[in-house]
């Protein structure tokens, strides 16, 4: 894949220029990553004489002239052509489509109900597995320390709660 096409050289070079300096680059880390960006435009930046040179790009984003970076995510993502597929054939993760963060985000929230769902029927197996090995014997505090030092950090309260919620499966049928 090639460098900035043109049309879009010196605005995609100063937003690269504006990222660094605002991720803490140094002025001489930034010269060196424009030069190197710059010579794969297409064509080559500058290529003629109304081109701002490159240098010019750095001490402007430097003074806080260009104000490029304020675009939002929609903007960019106009600007550079980048669609749900791209994004996804490129991996981004933060300059996406708005479509495609709905989506990931509906997939994360499905994901993260998944995991909670597991983690109360894994809870749940724990105490039934504690409590038919210690003969119902066990205080809530005690079963919530056992629980703790297995990995369930729960206070004798949730104990309790989950102890009535298994009580209630059972008189109602349910495994």
């Amino acid at each position: 894949m090639g460098g900035f096409p043109e049309g879009k050289r010196r605005r995609s070079l100063t937003l690269l220029a504006e990222l660094l300096k605002f991720s803490g680059a140094e002025k001489a880390v930034i010269k060196a990553w424009l030069e190197l960006k710059s010579h794969r435009c297409r064509p080559r930046y500058p290529s003629s004489n109304s081109d701002i040179p490159v240098l010019a790009i750095i001490d402007d984003v430097w003074k806080g002239k260009m104000r490029f970076s304020r675009m939002g995510n929609a903007a960019l993502c106009r600007e550079y052509g980048i669609t749900k597929e791209v994004a996804l054939d490129l991996g981004l993760r933060s300059i996406i489509p708005d479509e495609l963060r709905a989506e990931l985000k509906a997939k994360e929230k499905a994901m993260a109900k998944q995991a909670e769902a597991d983690y109360w029927l894994d809870l749940k197996d724990a105490i039934r597995r504690l409590m038919s090995a210690s003969g119902k014997g066990r205080s809530l505090r005690v079963l919530a320390a056992a629980l703790t030092a297995e990995g369930f950090p729960v206070s004798y309260e949730k104990v309790r709660q989950v102890l009535n919620e298994i009580k209630n499966e059972q008189a109602g049928g349910k495994p």
